[in-house]
């Protein structure tokens, strides 16, 4: 049942509803000024609700690029049926050969998403508008261009802006993250070292980091496309500078964990570095296990008081087994995977924390 309420603040209620109502005001927009449109493009109507279904967008920016690339296709695909069309007629052979030239000029850099637009619009022509191919084309070109007009406007009008969006996004990164920590942490417990013999468990720890890794800076991207000419970004400033710095940490969190990961796993080989004792391993559980409680406890973008005070705690006895290490000379190697604990702990541990007690809005 929580997974189906999450499915739908998602779907129902959240940035695809928005999009979904834009895209319906600016089809029924276009529909009924495709039906005015004189000339060659009054028969064909019905392509400007699909010209403003395809032009919108999460983002304006994005709406812009991919408008433009799509109509660039449209062109180039449309012109290359048209000249087919005056030297054969519709057949298997002719639509073969048109399928080759549009899919190999599909791979233009500067169409981006929108290549398969190149071949489809060179079918619509040469398989459809084949009794009128000139008209078909005016009025096909002419009406897609509308509805994209008409698309772009609607976005303009009501923008998106993917803040709430960004927040859950990072909520469930860093429930993942902290669930890889915890994990790590485990295995340092059971096995000695992380994944210690477990080349698959291993390999799948840096996969799923490296997925969190490109959600994070997908997640930041996104965000950053929302705000170009996006009027509402100026009235939610601080909202966007707070899920930015978020995402900034959370992006330099994950980093750091892989570095982490194989770390340890250079430490524990017994022939690199002589390995962690029991004391070790307990102890970088420790700092593991806090600092994905300190993760998992984050309001915002920083975790409560009692949630730092405990990470603190695990880190303080990291520091003191450092110093008794370098007090003796030896096992430079752990020494090194303190040093790289305490960098990866530091953005948490120094971030403004908030009372446990706040209430929300405070």
């Amino acid at each position: 049942m929580a997974d189906l309420r999450d499915l739908a603040s998602r779907t129902l209620t959240g940035q695809r509803t928005q999009l979904a109502a834009r895209a319906a005001v600016a089809a029924a927009i276009a529909w009924q000024l495709g039906l005015l449109v004189p000339g060659p493009a009054d028969s064909y109507p019905y392509y400007a609700p699909l010209g403003a279904v395809l032009a919108c967008n999460q983002t304006l920016a994005g709406s812009v690029r991919e408008s433009a690339q799509m109509l660039f296709a449209i062109v180039l695909g449309a012109g290359t049926a048209l000249l087919a069309t005056m030297l054969v007629e519709p057949s298997g052979l002719s639509i073969a050969a048109l399928v080759i030239v549009c899919v190999a000029l599909g791979g233009l850099p500067a169409l981006g998403s929108s290549r398969s637009w190149v071949p489809v619009a060179g079918l619509f022509v040469l398989i459809i508008g084949s009794g009128d191919a000139d008209s078909y084309v005016m009025g096909y070109t002419a009406q897609m261009a509308l509805g994209v007009v008409v698309g772009l406007a609607v976005n303009a009008v009501a923008p998106s802006l993917l803040v709430g969006w960004s927040s859950r996004t990072l909520d469930d990164v860093s429930r993942s993250l902290a669930g890889q920590l915890r994990l790590v942490s485990e295995a340092l417990r059971e096995e000695g070292t992380a994944d210690e013999g477990d080349e698959g468990a291993e390999g799948g720890r840096r996969v799923e980091l490296a997925r969190l890794a490109l959600q994070v800076r997908e997640d930041m991207e996104w965000v950053r496309e929302s705000l170009v000419g996006n009027f509402r970004a100026r009235a939610h400033r601080s909202s966007v500078l707070q899920e930015r710095s978020r995402a900034g940490r959370l992006n330099e969190l994950v980093l750091m964990t892989q570095a982490l990961v194989s770390l340890l796993q250079a430490v524990g080989d017994e022939e690199v570095g002589g390995g962690l004792d029991s004391t070790g391993r307990d102890l970088v559980a420790q700092v593991l296990d806090a600092l994905a409680d300190a993760i998992d406890d984050s309001a915002g973008a920083v975790p409560t008081r009692a949630a730092t005070n405990r990470l603190r705690a695990a880190v303080k006895a990291m520091e003191d087994r450092a110093r008794d290490l370098r007090d003796r000379g030896d096992n430079d190697m752990e020494a090194a995977a303190v040093t790289a604990l305490l960098r990866h702990t530091e953005r948490v541990v120094t971030a403004p924390t908030r009372e446990a007690e706040s209430v929300p809005g405070d």
